[in-house]
This record gives C-alpha cells, sequence and structure tokens, in this order.
C-alpha cells in the first residue's frame, strides 16, 4: 500500500517536470500521473458539492441529529475511499463512485435550494389590523396548535380576501400524534366583522364566509369567538391549488362515507364516488369536495367530504414516499397557498413525522344547523337578505370540549360526540 501511495506521488509530480531522459517510461508515468490527477479532481468537485449539499440540507432543517450525522458519516467515508483509492489499482472505481455522487448530491443541492426557496415564498407575513391576531406565532416543540384550513372558491393566484368553501380547524397534538378536524359551515349565520362602502370596520350578525371579503383574519377572528380558541397559524388555498398539490402527490385514496355522482356546478366532468376507497387525482379531489346539491344533508356533508379528503391529504402527506416528492408539492403550491405558519415551523414537523414515523389518530368532526330555525335572514355587515344556517350550539359546545381535550393530550373516538 505504501509503495502504491509512494509511486502514484512520484507519477503526479512527474506531470509537471520536463525531462529529456528515458522519454518513453516518463510518457508512460505522465499518463499514470495524469489518470490520478483527474481522479483527484473529480473527489475535489465531489468534495465541494457535499459541502454545498450539506449546507443547504442544514439550514433547511428537516433531519432528526441522528440522520444527518449519519449522512455526515456515510459522504466523510467515501470521500475518503475515492481520494485514497486514486493512489491504488481500485481508482478507476473511485472515480466512478465520485462523478455518480456528485451528480445525485448536485440534484440534492438543487432540489433543497427550490425547497427552502420555495417555503421563504408561501410562508408569508400578513400585517394584520387586529393586534390579538399574530402573524408569526412559534410554537415550541411537542406543544398542540390550531391551523385554520380555508379553501378559497377561485382560481388563479391566491390574495388574502375572498369568501372560503372550506373552513376546518385543524387541532394538532405532536405529543400524542391525535388530530382534531372540525368543520364549519360557510353559511353559519353568526358575528364576524367586516367593512362598509366607506371604509368603516363593523361588526354583525352574518354569514359566515362573508367574513373572508375583509381578509383572512376576519375569518380567524369569528372562528375564535364562536369557539372560544386561539388560531395559531392558518393555511389557505383555492381550487388550482387542491388540484395541483394531489396531482404533484401522485394522487390520493379518499374514503368517502357514501355513494354518490357530483353535478356540473362541482366540476365540468361528473365522477361516480362509491362508498369506501376512491383513487382521486386533482380534478377528482376537487369535484368531491366541492359537491353538495346531490346530498339531503347538503352543506354538511360537503363539510364531512373536505374531511375525508383532508385526511386522504394527510395520509399521504406523512407517508415516507412522498420525501422524495417534497420539492415538488411545494412548488405546485408555491402561488396557490398562503400561510402564516413559520418556515421552522414547517420543517419541524417534517422533522419530527421523520424521528418518530408513528401512526397519527385523525378524528373529524362536521358541525350541522338547526334546519328549522334557518331561513331568509339580514346579513348586517354586507347587507341584504339571504339563506344562513343557524348554529346548533350543542354541536359548537361538543366540538370546543373536544379541542381542548385535544390540546390537553387525551386520547378520544370523535363517535362519541355523534348521536
Amino acid at each position: 500500500m505504501v509503495t502504491m501511495f509512494t509511486r502514484t506521488h512520484k507519477d503526479i509530480k512527474s506531470v509537471f517536470k520536463k525531462t529529456t531522459k528515458n522519454k518513453k517510461r516518463m510518457k508512460r508515468r505522465k499518463k499514470r500521473g495524469m489518470i490520478a490527477l483527474v481522479g483527484i479532481l473529480f473527489v475535489f468537485i465531489q468534495l465541494l458539492v457535499s459541502v454545498l449539499f450539506l449546507k443547504n440540507l442544514i439550514t433547511l432543517d428537516i433531519l432528526p441529529l441522528k440522520y444527518l450525522m449519519m449522512v455526515i458519516l456515510f459522504l466523510t467515508f467515501i470521500l475518503c475511499y475515492n481520494f485514497t483509492s486514486q493512489y491504488t489499482k481500485a481508482h478507476m472505481a473511485g472515480k466512478i463512485l465520485a462523478v455518480v455522487l456528485s451528480i445525485v448530491l448536485m440534484f440534492g443541492y438543487t432540489a433543497s435550494g427550490k425547497v427552502k426557496s420555495t417555503l421563504d415564498s408561501i410562508s408569508e407575513s400578513f400585517s394584520f389590523n387586529q393586534e390579538n391576531v399574530n402573524s408569526q406565532k412559534a410554537i415550541k416543540k411537542d406543544e398542540s396548535f390550531i391551523i385554520y384550513i380555508s379553501g378559497n372558491d377561485e382560481y388563479g393566484k391566491i390574495t388574502e380576501h375572498g369568501k372560503s368553501d372550506v373552513n376546518i380547524l385543524a387541532t394538532i397534538n405532536p405529543k400524542t400524534k391525535q388530530i382534531l378536524l372540525v368543520s364549519t359551515p360557510r353559511d353559519y349565520y353568526i358575528t364576524i366583522s367586516g367593512f362598509d362602502e366607506s371604509g368603516n370596520l363593523i361588526t354583525g350578525l352574518d354569514k359566515f364566509t362573508h367574513a373572508g371579503n375583509a381578509g383572512i383574519q376576519y375569518s380567524i377572528e369569528a372562528l375564535e369567538n364562536l369557539y372560544n380558541i386561539d388560531v395559531d397559524y392558518f393555511f389557505k388555498i383555492n381550487f388550482d391549488g387542491c388540484i395541483n398539490i394531489v396531482d404533484a402527490m401522485g394522487g390520493i385514496t379518499i374514503y368517502s362515507d357514501v355513494e354518490f355522482t357530483n353535478g356540473t356546478n362541482a366540476a365540468p366532468e361528473q365522477y361516480n364516488f362509491v362508498a369506501g376507497a376512491n383513487e382521486c387525482d386533482g380534478a377528482k379531489t376537487l369535484a368531491f369536495v366541492r359537491e353538495r346539491e346531490c346530498f339531503t344533508k347538503g352543506d354538511i356533508q360537503r363539510g364531512i367530504n373536505q374531511e375525508a379528503a383532508i385526511t386522504a391529504m394527510l395520509d399521504k402527506v406523512i407517508s415516507p414516499s412522498i420525501l422524495l416528492k417534497y420539492a415538488e408539492i411545494l412548488d405546485a403550491v408555491s402561488n396557490m397557498l398562503l400561510t402564516n405558519m413559520p418556515v421552522e415551523a414547517i420543517t419541524g414537523l417534517v422533522k419530527e413525522q421523520i424521528n418518530n414515523p408513528k401512526e397519527w389518530n385523525v378524528q373529524s368532526y362536521a358541525l350541522d344547523y338547526i334546519k328549522e330555525e334557518s331561513g331568509t335572514k339580514l346579513c348586517n355587515v354586507y347587507g341584504g337578505y339571504r339563506w344562513v344556517a343557524i348554529p346548533d350550539y350543542n354541536m359548537v359546545n361538543n366540538a370546543i370540549e373536544m379541542i381542548n381535550r385535544t390540546k390537553s393530550g387525551e386520547i378520544f373516538d370523535v363517535n362519541e360526540y355523534i348521536k
């Protein structure tokens, strides 16, 4: 081994020497030296790309420390092997391995950089008018938190303003791995705030969905007042975003509790959904979550379906295979998703899922309304008489109790509250 190192070292030095003695022998030596230099160059490139990749990986902060150390040790071992192999008969294997690994690491460097830039672009901070609504809350590890998931009824680039067809509160307890999804009907007749034609802020009974016209912070405010909670973060997505994110995932499996065929008001194409598992792409998913006219339960069933779709997306997101599509998914929704969740909180959830892949317990609860009391009433904030749904406050109280139980770390089945 020492002899090989010594000979290769002399071969490399010969490349930079000029001599007229024994040209044939020197030519062979120079050739061996050039081959060794090329190998060392490949290893240097591997080192450079490894440093860039690790820099992005550390900055992104999605790998638990133990896995990060394993990656560092693996790359260091391969780097040492490829370098030392240039002084042995295995130098060709070292060259090939250095080139292949450099290509893989360059791909990883590019992908991780794209993930970071996309996270920065979608994690937007808003200048909320209400002081009690924090745009960038910090949540400690294992601390439970609440996310408002808002589905905007528009296509194209999403904005802070606009009515919301999907209104789901996700209470997440990372320590117990329990998620509670609570769906609030868009037509609930509750107290909201908004602006009149003169730009003055007014408050009164109105359709809940109208609160979003003044900005998502007013939808959050209405939910906080209804459930007596603090919403920590929000995610707002529109129709295009729904289609793109599901397609980027490679489709999802939605479990429906009813069989139905959506109407053309929900989607241009009609799909037949069975009671049970349904394999859905983005367009089919959108039809599933938008349909309400074919149900006797109307908007209530739509809320149940929306929760089923979100559960399916959660199941896909927390599966190990989705990590390979992490960048693709984020890129798909970069212009169609708004959130005030800090990048550190998003990557922290990914890191925790990698560290503890235990299955999540997802519970869903869709609120109903009192049909006998619902009807046409005055919308005090945005004016006019419209059909509204009178809240069933027994169900609201049930939701409040379940939210508190989830946050406190209790494990329960939502069926306890369903009559």
